[in-house]
């Protein structure tokens, strides 16, 4: 019950944890957190808010409100 990290993050709709990376799905971005120690290791960006995050296969798929659907690798 011990808190291991926190930080602040505009990435609020969506949250997963893939392997060691948590993803955070926010406005017009997806953020990549070592699941470690919380530092921010990369940014996707996206048109819209990220409220659909799924990993699969080595890629990272994210849907937005717009309707828009990315894959990333």
């Amino acid at each position: 019950g011990e808190t291991l990290w926190r930080t602040v993050t505009n990435h609020p709709y969506a949250l997963i944890l893939a392997g060691g990376i948590l993803l955070a799905g926010g406005n017009d971005a997806v953020a990549a957190f070592d699941a470690q120690d919380g530092q921010c290791i990369k940014t996707f960006p996206v048109r819209g808010c990220a409220h659909g995050l799924a990993v699969a296969g080595g890629s990272l798929f994210v849907s937005t409100d717009t309707g828009s659907v990315y894959c990333f690798r």
